[in-house]
């Protein structure tokens, strides 16, 4: 037995095959779009990625860098964690013990106003020292071995008159201010 399809049954077989192939078709080209826009970030992404593999590769040397820095912060700066206080009055006995075993008399010695900069604070120490030239010598050469170090941000030097010095021709009165850095973080 035989069945023959009428024009309506034709025309809804023909319709549903269409409305399937269409359906089938916007799919497709919605796969496509995204397919596409996948491959766009990959391909933006992928200089990126390739540049941290780099970075990856080089985090031996760059760790120790870090290491040598830390080492050089530690001999020119005072740590974070120790309070400007303390760093004066550390300045303050550094300070006198060189300049006493330089042969100076330390008349006086005063912490200053603290500067705040980026990343670290300067701290400054005003120095009034009577003796030789000798002395000012041996003090001068003796400043920079002194770690954390210290830096020399003005020196002043007055002869002393005879009457004062006890009748010492090359009697000298030196103010200096010195300064050391602390790191804040």
């Amino acid at each position: 037995m035989r069945v023959k399809a009428g024009p309506s049954a034709l025309f809804s077989i023909g319709s549903t095959v269409v409305l399937v192939a269409l359906v089938i078709g916007i799919a497709g080209s919605l796969l496509m779009a995204r397919s596409q826009s996948a491959a766009d970030q990959l391909q933006a992404v992928e200089p990126r990625f390739a540049r941290l593999l780099g970075l990856q590769g080089e985090r031996r040397r760059f760790e120790q860098a870090l290491a040598q820095t830390t080492e050089i912060l530690q001999e020119e700066a005072y740590a974070a964690d120790l309070g400007s206080g303390r760093v004066g009055a550390d300045m303050q006995q550094k300070l006198r013990a060189a300049s006493e075993s330089a042969g100076f008399t330390v008349v006086s010695s005063r912490i200053e106003t603290v500067f705040t900069h980026d990343g670290f604070e300067e701290i400054p120490l005003s120095l009034r020292l009577e003796g030789t030239l000798q002395n000012l010598e041996s003090m001068l050469q003796a400043l920079p071995a002194l770690r954390p170090a210290l830096h020399l941000r003005s020196l002043s030097v007055t002869a002393v008159s005879r009457r004062r010095a006890r009748a010492r021709d090359d009697a000298l009165r030196v103010e200096m201010v010195v300064a050391a850095a602390r790191l804040t973080s």
